[in-house]
């Protein structure tokens, strides 16, 4: 019996129906069942055990086991496998096969493998991998959940120990990460030292507003991922006011401080506060996910 088509990391049932040779009926086995998995015609079995009777006192003769299919227990993406079955009633014994395949991963991959053990949620061990440093720093990796429906995440690697087959991401995925999920490493490297920035959209809320008693020039910052307000992760933010025509630097470099609400502020006050009718840069510069970043806007003072 064909049992489909599975990815690598889910799990796997198969059922065995067991019978009197002599009279056809169903029965229990004299024991439990056997079976042993083999790749394509690969004569060694990659999997071997016993199948176990299952809801006993409504059936006869049911049996069902479960594996799952990991990389780190031989299966791979693209491979045909073979589960014989074999068992015995009256002792007579009887053998039948089933047969699965593992889905190829549809993308070029460096490596296909899964999670061995957690760190935390942007380090884990791979049970299968590299065994020098750096191998899969900066490529792309496709992290897949295997008991969500292989929800995915696309992250880029930032560091690689071989010794220990840690790897490292840049982001936690959005889901958490276990030991069984899948990793593809794809072949792409990004960014000029092999090492992606970032894969996401970033960018700022800027607030420009003068107090009512007309002596300050207060700037809000908020900084966004995927339009989401980064809650964490923003180092150095810096706010520099320029005013082009000029040129005047009228605030250089200052800090931002977080307010506590996540949005980081500067208070100007009489020589740092704009002018009347003029057009100023403003420019934002923080550290974001390990990375310097700088964003720019445009402000001006229309009345007093």
């Amino acid at each position: 019996m064909f049992l489909g088509n599975w990815e690598l990391g889910e799990w796997l049932t198969f059922p065995l129906n067991c019978w009197n040779l002599g009279t056809g009926a169903a029965a229990d086995a004299d024991s439990a069942p056997t079976y042993r998995i083999y790749e394509d015609e690969t004569g060694t079995a990659i999997a071997n055990g016993t199948l176990a009777l299952l809801d006993d006192g409504n059936t006869l003769g049911f049996y069902t086991e479960r594996i799952q299919l990991l990389g780190s227990a031989g299966f791979e993406a693209g491979k045909a496998y073979t589960i014989y079955l074999s068992f015995i009633v009256g002792a007579v014994e009887r053998t039948l096969a089933h047969t699965f395949q593992i889905k190829a991963t549809g993308l070029p991959s460096v490596c296909r493998t899964t999670i061995a053990s957690v760190v935390n949620q942007t380090t884990f061990t791979l049970t299968a991998g590299a065994d020098f440093d750096h191998a899969y720093r900066g490529h792309m990796l496709l992290l897949r959940d295997v008991t969500n429906n292989h929800y995915s995440s696309l992250r880029v690697g930032t560091a690689y120990t071989g010794s220990t087959r840690t790897l490292v991401v840049d982001v936690a995925p959005d889901f958490t990460i276990a030991a069984g999920d899948v990793v593809d490493i794809l072949p792409m490297r990004l960014g000029a030292d092999g090492l992606a920035a970032d894969l996401h959209v970033y960018d700022i809320v800027l607030d420009f507003d003068k107090d009512d008693g007309n002596a300050k020039d207060r700037y809000g910052v908020s900084f966004l991922r995927n339009g989401v307000v980064l809650t964490s992760g923003v180092t150095v933010a810096k706010l520099t006011v320029w005013e082009p025509s000029a040129p005047t630097t009228l605030i250089d470099a200052a800090d931002l401080v977080d307010d506590g609400s996540h949005k980081y502020g500067y208070v100007a006050e009489t020589t740092e506060r704009i002018s009347l009718g003029l057009l100023y840069l403003v420019t934002i510069t923080a550290t974001i996910g390990g990375a310097g970043r700088t964003f720019r806007r445009y402000v001006k003072r229309d009345a007093p």
